[in-house]
């Protein structure tokens, strides 16, 4: 005995299908993905999870300061110690992207609470008159993540933050 479906329920299905192909379409555009992992990066800065923002980082990972994905984590889990409050505010976003390469530039204010390396790291960098350059790179795939290949910045010095200059807070 064989199921029976009616135009109408078919119709509705095709339909449906159609809406779902058109949404998926439009929801994993390279420039959408792009966007929502900037901000997963900046989310997971702000709640103080450096294995959440070491997942943002490409493996190839690396910048002037000397950092490199894992050791970038590790003095980021350090950091992160100090601070009790912490929100990040980008401004004058601008995201240029090349097929799987792509830059974004934005200024960075901070709003933080915490120790006094916390409230130092606040006032420097809010104190920075140019943007941030992160660089990505596109996974391969169907569905095609970013990654961030690359952190930089003229005028901050991140050298003063690393793991051996940075006090550990007990737990």
């Amino acid at each position: 005995m064989g199921i029976i479906i009616s135009r109408s329920r078919l119709r509705i299905f095709g339909f449906g299908t159609v809406l779902a192909v058109l949404f998926a379409m439009w929801f994993f555009q390279p420039d959408r993905t792009l966007e929502r992992t900037w901000n997963g990066l900046i989310g997971a800065v702000e709640a103080r999870h450096a294995g959440a923002m070491r997942g943002y980082l490409a493996e190839v990972y690396s910048d002037r300061w000397g950092y490199d994905r894992e050791t970038l984590a590790a003095d980021a889990r350090l950091a992160f110690q100090h601070f009790t409050e912490l929100d990040i505010r980008p401004a004058n976003i601008r995201i240029e992207r090349d097929g799987d390469i792509a830059k974004i530039s934005a200024m960075l204010r901070l709003e933080a609470a915490g120790t006094i390396q916390a409230l130092d790291a606040r006032m420097r960098v809010n104190a920075l008159t140019a943007p941030f350059t992160t660089r990505w790179r596109q996974r391969p795939g169907l569905l095609g993540g970013w990654e961030m290949t690359s952190l930089d910045h003229p005028e901050l010095d991140l050298r003063s933050f690393r793991r051996h200059t940075l006090p550990i807070l007990a737990p």
